[in-house]
């Protein structure tokens, strides 16, 4: 698994979305729901601690550093990045250089952190627990990193069952079948050329991914020793993939304004959904 997660991230650092980082405009679905994911995790910083300014937090799995970099700029936290692929952490490297921000970054296993006993004052990772066959592992090893009262979150992405991730899974296999279709005109040959760049930056990649609930999540959070532990669906919207420029930024405009609908309609967290419906979901609980 590591070398094809290698692979995976030194293809990403020849791709234009090496780098999803954003505060303001979004320019795919891929930055604007991650700008969602963000915010909120600020925002779960935010109401936990008096001041966010120099908290130390650890990202375990942190890929690009999309969300440490958010959190290091926007709130000032002192961020330590951690992942088992050395060229995600390269990618991440750069994108923090390229932003002029410090960062530490560590290799290592998730459920063998190479850190001591209540290091950090709060621990997150996205899209990382769902990969684990037996979750109670990186759950017990990250609360381990946490000092008393520290916060944990986490963005769990199960493999879907009858939710708003089927309509991405959907499209994208009908436009993954397009890309492969034989073209014989120019204007198409470019235009599938340009789709199949896009499409590389996700690729096809099949790895492990359980189909737990979040009740199951938050049953082994608790289990684990983590208490008030709460979890949320989020992202109404799915994810249509592969897309041309001009079709990401028709869907942003179509979701931004659903957002905004919603909460002009009194939705106090507007982006979240009900679990049933929803592709992923946040856990957040506090070490006692």
């Amino acid at each position: 698994m590591k070398s094809h997660y290698d692979k995976r991230w030194e293809r990403m650092r020849h791709m234009a979305q090496r780098n999803i980082f954003v505060t303001e405009k979004p320019r795919t679905q891929l930055e604007f729901q991650y700008r969602q994911y963000n915010q909120f995790i600020g925002k779960l910083l935010s109401s936990h601690f008096v001041d966010t300014h120099g908290i130390r937090l650890m990202e375990a799995g942190c890929g690009r550093g999309t969300t440490s970099l958010y959190l290091s700029k926007l709130h000032g936290v002192s961020c330590t990045m951690l992942d088992f692929s050395a060229q995600a952490l390269t990618l991440a490297h750069d994108n923090f250089a390229r932003e002029k921000i410090d960062g530490y970054f560590a290799q290592g296993d998730v459920i063998r952190l190479p850190f001591r006993d209540e290091g950090f004052d709060a621990v997150i990772s996205l899209g990382l627990l769902e990969h684990f066959a037996d979750i109670d592992e990186p759950i017990r090893e990250m609360t381990r990193t946490l000092r008393p009262n520290g916060l944990f979150i986490s963005l769990n992405a199960p493999y879907p069952g009858f939710s708003i991730a089927k309509m991405g899974a959907t499209y994208h296999g009908v436009a993954t079948w397009a890309l492969r279709a034989r073209r014989y005109t120019l204007h198409w040959n470019r235009l599938i050329q340009k789709l199949r760049d896009r499409q590389a930056i996700h690729g096809n990649d099949h790895f492990y991914r359980s189909s737990y609930t979040a009740s199951h999540f938050k049953a082994r959070a608790e289990a684990m020793g983590l208490s008030r532990v709460e979890v949320l669906g989020v992202n109404p919207f799915p994810l249509l993939r592969p897309m041309p420029a001009w079709g990401d930024t028709v869907m942003i405009r179509l979701y931004s304004f659903l957002l905004e609908l919603r909460r002009r309609l009194g939705a106090s967290e507007p982006f979240a959904t009900s679990l049933r419906w929803a592709p992923v979901h946040f856990l957040w609980g506090v070490k006692p």
